[in-house]
């Protein structure tokens, strides 16, 4: 499991074809194969081999236009999201969630990038950290109403912060935690 306040701590330094980094951050799946060790495997000597293709700039005006509509839903949730954690977290006295932490804007300020590029460094750098912003708030609130365990299945990756929960269709242990 991952230490309360590992998502504030940086990643080790990159290097070889893949590098072992900190299990995934509480609150989310992984995204990469994991070893028997539960560690994420991250390939890296695949990132932005897009710059050295040929046809990229065809690839890239077929999925600009998808990858830019989802601007719509985010900018949506976000604003449906905030205004449930400005009303609903003080009511629930659960302490708000810094957005500073998770949402960083700022590749766009690299010289060496063009336009297009940074353009979309920006919306990476907004999109991906609002999710993850939104994760914590979503998981927030599951530690305050549903303090129970999913069932066991050896597929599902169960988040740190379920560790104190109730178990899954333990009647016995749900009132002992919840209701004596």
């Amino acid at each position: 499991m991952v230490e309360q306040g590992a998502l504030e701590k940086r990643w080790p330094d990159l290097s070889g074809p893949w590098v072992q980094v900190p299990p995934p951050p509480p609150f989310f799946a992984p995204s990469c194969p994991l070893d028997r060790g539960g560690t994420a495997k991250v390939i890296i000597n695949k990132n932005m081999n897009y710059l050295k293709s040929n046809y990229r700039f065809l690839r890239h005006a077929l999925v600009m236009p998808i990858i830019s509509s989802l601007i719509i839903p985010l900018l949506i949730l976000d604003i449906w999201i905030e205004i449930y954690h400005r009303i609903c977290f003080p009511l629930y006295k659960i302490p708000f969630v810094k957005r500073g932490n998770y949402i960083q804007i700022d590749r766009h300020k690299l010289m060496y990038l063009n336009v297009i590029q940074k353009i979309y460094c920006a919306y990476c750098g907004y999109a991906n950290g609002v999710l993850r912003y939104w994760a914590i708030i979503a998981a927030k609130t599951e530690l305050y109403w549903c303090g129970i365990k999913h069932e066991k299945n050896t597929k599902f990756i169960e988040p740190s912060h379920h560790k104190n929960f109730a178990e899954y269709n333990d009647e016995a242990d749900f009132n002992e935690k919840y209701k004596n």
